[in-house]
């Protein structure tokens, strides 16, 4: 729950419902006329789109067409043959159906277009299979991937009269699914060889690898363009219902169907899309529509603020709303796989850089991730390890400490280069750091020769390092972060013995304040955000842990896991609703096994009640 206690500038709308939350969800359709599974579908409107081909409960390869308007089915003029397993793409006015099972277990290269009312024999395809992906139109299509004697990256262009073999895709698979407004802005995804979730963009000259579905499958549909679109069904394995939204750059869980299913028909646009044709199991003619709110209806935004007269209750709605309720998602692969290393704390998790760490051997290297991928950037001055402290941003960083030899030095980046500025006054390793370039802090660390550093607590004003008031209780490899010099926070570690700390204090720029301790006490974990939103991922507690906790403000949270538990790895993010990690060791990994992994913490915007005081 939320207090505020000043409204002013706050617009507030005054409404007797509460508005509803801008996502997709399937609801039932009009049930189609002819059940059957491996069949396809087109069409840029899910009011008019079409479902071709398929295979019969027995196994026999069907030539129906059939085209929904918004409400109804209707069946129109066959294909010349039954497919199956086929590749097909258009509109409901132009369109082609391409090899696949034509009768079952035959894979000829006949291809049959669509004009709108009857289909004709087309161009034959190069190669004959199935399980492949169609995109683009009757005029400039696409097929790719399949099963010929062997998982196929071939891809295939169609101008309306014959195909010609083009660039292969990066990775062989079949039941792949595709679109794209034409054969020149292209997504395949998912596929068989063995289940894989990778994804691939086709721009008109190459094949470019982005982020895989969160969930690997095979013989689902997608809908939409290369840049925005849905992916449902499939095999992951095992029919499910999950449904993926994409983005451009990044898959996203959504509502689920209602049915599981593959080996559906599927056509429309990313914001309305009908799902027909059952599939297996229980090979059926059901149908499902993915659509949004409609327009009339009054739409969440983050940052919204209303009063719903009917209750007499005062809501807000945004991410930061109570405790986020997040998942972890993979997300880009560093170029140089390492453990031990930092990060610019502070920066949102499409805009923050890495460096430092174990390669193996001492690492200068520094990468930025822009949400999709890490490249490299310069490198530090000062080739180090073992948690050299990181804060500031991608463009306005900060590094400073680290190994061999317990290290002073610290190093500012600009967005391009490093430049060496003032030492630290004790040298550390395995130091805690937090706030901007400008303002930063550091706590803690490793120095046995100086017995005081455990409980150092030094601020930086952008030239040079202060000594000030000591922490209350001494760690190294503890978590720290905040906005500045004057507002920080510092968790976990571990003391001078062997004990793994769970106590959390607060700096608020005169003084160090004990508040609520964590669930539980870890070392070399990653972590980032503020004084009243902050994150405590994975670490080491005795063995490494995938353990994830939230702070208010007031009290730790257990939130959901990482996806593989890690330490002596970094985090970077601007508070519970936005963070990332990435590097770091994994259970049974060699001591110089530096990974290469990421993940990205996702959090849904939740409405909460606001009460004013």
């Amino acid at each position: 729950m939320t207090t505020l206690k000043n409204l002013k500038g706050t617009a507030i709308q005054f409404l007797d419902a509460d508005p509803v939350v801008n996502v997709g969800s399937w609801a039932s359709a009009a049930t189609g006329n002819n059940a059957r599974t491996a069949t396809q579908g087109f069409g840029a409107s899910y009011s008019a789109s079409v479902a071709v081909g398929g295979l019969n409960p027995g196994t026999t390869s069907v030539a129906f067409t059939e085209i929904y308007n918004g409400s109804a089915w209707t069946e129109v003029n066959d294909l010349p043959a039954g497919k199956g397993d086929h590749g097909s793409a258009g509109t409901q006015t132009a369109a082609f159906a391409a090899t696949g099972f034509q009768p079952y277990s035959s894979t000829p290269t006949a291809n049959f277009d669509w004009d709108g009312t009857n289909w004709t024999a087309g161009g034959a395809t190069n190669t004959g299979r199935y399980g492949l992906g169609a995109a683009g139109t009757q005029t400039a299509g696409m097929i790719a991937g399949g099963y010929v004697g062997g998982y196929s990256n071939t891809v295939e262009l169609y101008n309306g009269s014959s195909w010609t073999e083009t660039t292969e895709l990066n990775t062989g698979r079949s039941f792949i699914a595709g679109a794209g407004a034409t054969n020149t802005a292209v997504l395949m995804v998912g596929g068989e060889a063995p289940l894989t979730g990778a994804t691939e963009i086709w721009n008109g000259s190459s094949w470019t690898e982005v982020n895989d579905l969160n969930t690997s499958a095979q013989a689902g549909r997608f809908a939409g363009i290369a840049t925005s679109g849905i992916y449902a069904g499939g095999s992951r394995p095992g029919e499910t219902t999950k449904t993926e939204s994409w983005d451009g750059s990044t898959w996203t869980e959504v509502n689920d169907m209602a049915s599981t299913r593959n080996k559906y028909a599927i056509a429309g646009t990313s914001s309305n899309v009908i799902a027909a044709f059952g599939g297996v199991p229980g090979i059926s003619a059901t149908a499902e529509e993915w659509s949004f709110p409609p327009p009339t209806a009054s739409v969440l935004q983050e940052g919204d603020m209303w009063f719903n007269s009917d209750s007499s209750v005062l809501k807000g709605y945004g991410t930061a709303a109570g405790v986020p309720a997040g998942t972890w998602a993979s997300g880009g692969t560093l170029n140089s796989g390492r453990y031990a290393l930092s990060a610019s704390q502070n920066g949102p998790q499409n805009a923050t850089i890495f460096f430092a760490g174990t390669e193996p051997g001492n690492s200068a290297k520094t990468e930025e991730y822009n949400g999709s991928s890490f490249s490299e950037q310069a490198d530090l001055n000062t080739a180090r390890t073992s948690l050299v402290g990181g804060a500031g941003t991608s463009t306005s960083a900060l590094g400073t400490g680290g190994e061999p030899g317990r290290q002073a030095i610290t190093e500012i980046y600009n967005g391009s280069s490093w430049t060496e500025v003032g030492d630290l006054n004790s040298a550390a390793s395995q130091i805690a750091t937090g706030g901007i370039q400008t303002s930063a802090f550091a706590v803690g660390g490793q120095n046995p020769s100086i017995p005081t550093i455990y409980v150092a607590h030094q601020i930086w004003d952008g030239s040079s390092w202060t000594e000030t008031t000591e922490t209350n209780t001494g760690r190294y490899g503890a978590v720290a972060t905040g906005t500045s010099n004057t507002a920080s926070i510092v968790y976990g570690g571990q003391n001078p013995g062997t004990t793994n700390v769970v106590d959390t204090e607060i700096w608020n720029g005169s003084s160090w304040t004990e508040v609520n301790n964590l669930n539980e006490g870890r070392k070399y974990a990653a972590g980032c955000g503020t004084t009243t939103s902050a994150l405590l991922i994975g670490g080491d507690d005795g063995s490494y842990v995938a353990s994830n906790e939230f702070y208010n403000g007031t009290s730790w949270t257990e939130l959901n896991d990482l996806g593989t538990a890690k330490a002596y790895f970094a985090g970077s993010g601007t508070g519970g609703a936005d963070a990332m990690t990435a590097g770091g060791l994994v259970p049974g990994s060699p001591n110089l096994a530096g990974k290469a992994t990421s993940e990205e913490w996702g959090v849904d915007a939740a409405v909460a009640t606001v009460t004013t005081s």
